[in-house]
């Protein structure tokens, strides 16, 4: 049985996702929703839209095989439909007659002519001074476009680029404290994991599985509009406190922006940050990568098991992650023959981590790369504070540290810099350096494996490998996001009960009965992701 792809669903299920929309989204919004994923759509194309490059692609290649033409290698082709050689002319489809093609058949007053020569100028003034044409079909007039193979392909590809890159001026223009302008500049993340997961299909064998409710906050982030279960009525404009530079009384917004943001109790932020890295280093290490995760002896040597213990013990006594003692990986990974360290970070909607400056809110993924570029000088910083920590040690004890002892700093300096494994607020993009991570693990699972995956080649099991990868981290960013969200406004009295069930109803359109139809295949029986056989590991 075929298992559909999160975004292709049924026409009935589209129809309630654009209900849903309409009230939230503006008309940027519902444009991007229309896009490809590869340019920072949902993957839906509008019928509407498509019905122009549909006509003229397929009437274009149908005329073809009208009449009877010579080819180039001397022979002649028999057409179909020869009665229509006064409409076109007896030369029009020869290969040495390029400039006859459609000109006597839109000189006549047919109304088909009429239609295509209609459809094909409208085509033109989309993506006229948008982009450039280069070799596509719409760089020429609609009496001259030459044969090729998948035309219809090429023209809404090439209509596409034009709307994506008119988006993109629009959303560049909003103001950067915009959630959709910030949602759609993540999406260009480096990694190329943010929204892949809607091209992904329901499997419980590759971790892919959601509510409906963390399915629907999961969507509405990606695109950066209001949050349904934050803003069904007794949930909007809720009162509740939080914690952000001191205990403070927040109250919650439409896009349950401020109640992820602030500091609550319990800890969906660790909960969130720790799924997504375990995810990721789940894969790498079913890959072949070697390495260790949460590696707390990497500055043993520098340090003291009492300034370790001293701090451990305040940390279980209620210090928290700011109490460690000191700079503590997610993960020690063995790539290309040296060991790295690798740490998750999850950012959320604030003026310092979205727009700090212009140069970070109007780059590709900036956001993403500013925090993954901290990073490094975060663990020295830390790696100076064991120094000193350790110096204070020995002094309370009226010793001197021991001579050729290494010290944090130098122990850090060993290693290559620290590799920011950064994810998005919004879409879940990530960092370069999650694509990085994603593409040695692809790379290790397919040298062990692609023979018994049964490809051509390394190369082609390495490349549908990282195609899932991506699929399985970007899906479990944004669920991961989603989840803490949901948990934040489930904290939040009787308003979050509330929620709770405007979450679960609002979306119906994706089901727990949809899920797992064929256990451990993606996208078995033909469909866009093709029968892929088992999942990577299984």
């Amino acid at each position: 049985m075929y298992v559909q792809p999160f975004s292709t669903i049924q026409w009935d299920r589209r129809r309630h996702i654009r209900r849903q929309l309409g009230a939230l989204a503006s008309e940027e919004v519902h444009a991007r929703f229309h896009l490809p994923i590869r340019r920072r759509g949902c993957g839906v194309r509008s019928r509407r839209w498509l019905a122009l490059s549909a006509f003229c692609g397929c009437f274009r290649t149908a005329c073809e095989s009208f009449l009877d033409s010579r080819r180039a290698e001397g022979d002649r082709r028999r057409g179909f439909f020869p009665q229509l050689q006064e409409l076109f002319g007896p030369l029009a489809f020869d290969f040495d007659t390029p400039e006859l093609r459609l000109t006597r058949f839109l000189d006549s007053t047919s109304e088909v002519a009429s239609a295509f020569l209609e459809s094909w100028l409208l085509m033109q003034e989309e993506v006229d001074g948008v982009i450039d044409l280069g070799a596509g079909p719409l760089s020429f007039s609609a009496a001259l476009v030459p044969f090729r193979l998948h035309m219809q392909r090429a023209l809404a590809q090439q209509r596409e680029a034009a709307m994506a890159r008119q988006l993109d001026a629009r959303f560049l223009a909003m103001p950067r404290s915009d959630p959709r302008r910030v949602a759609w500049m993540e999406a260009a993340d480096g990694a190329q994991v943010a929204g892949r997961w809607l091209a992904g299909h329901p499997s419980e064998a590759l971790g892919m599985v959601c509510s409906s409710a963390e399915f629907t906050e999961a969507l509405v982030s990606y695109l950066g509009v209001d949050s349904p279960a934050a803003s069904a009525p007794g949930v909007l404009g809720v009162a509740f406190s939080g914690y952000s530079g001191g205990r403070r009384r927040f109250v919650v917004d439409p896009g349950a922006w401020v109640v992820e943001r602030v500091q609550m109790p319990g800890d969906a932020w660790r909960d969130a940050h720790d799924f997504t890295a375990g995810v990721l280093f789940d894969i790498a290490f079913h890959a072949g990568l070697c390495g260790t995760t949460e590696p707390r002896g990497i500055f043993s040597q520098a340090v003291p098991m009492e300034v370790l213990a001293a701090a451990l013990e305040a940390e279980a006594e209620g210090g928290g992650r700011r109490g460690r003692p000191g700079a503590v990986p997610d993960a020690q990974l063995l790539v290309d023959g040296r060991m790295h360290l690798y740490d998750v970070k999850m950012i959320h909607f604030c003026p310092s981590r979205c727009w700090p400056s212009h140069r970070v809110a109007d780059a590709r993924g900036g956001t993403l790369e500013h925090r993954a570029q901290a990073v490094q000088q975060e663990y020295a910083t830390a790696a100076a504070a064991l120094d000193a920590r350790t110096v204070q040690h020995y002094a309370r004890l009226g010793q001197e540290v021991p001579q050729g002892r290494p010290t944090a700093v130098q122990i850090l300096a060993s290693f290559p810099p620290v590799c920011g494994l950064v994810f998005g607020c919004t879409a879940a993009g990530g960092s370069r350096e999650v694509g990085s991570l994603i593409g040695h693990a692809a790379s290790s699972a397919a040298q062990r494996q692609w023979r018994m995956l049964g490809s051509r080649s390394m190369t082609e099991a390495r490349a549908w490998m990282v195609s899932l990868m991506r699929r399985q981290v970007g899906f479990a960013a944004a669920i991961s996001h989603a989840r803490m969200r949901l948990a934040r406004l489930g904290r939040i009295g009787h308003a979050g009960r509330i929620a709770g069930r405007v979450g679960a109803t609002v979306a119906p359109f994706l089901s727990p009965t949809m899920w797992e139809q064929q256990a451990g295949m993606l996208g078995g029986g033909g469909g866009r992701a093709g029968g892929m056989g088992p999942g990577l590991f299984g």
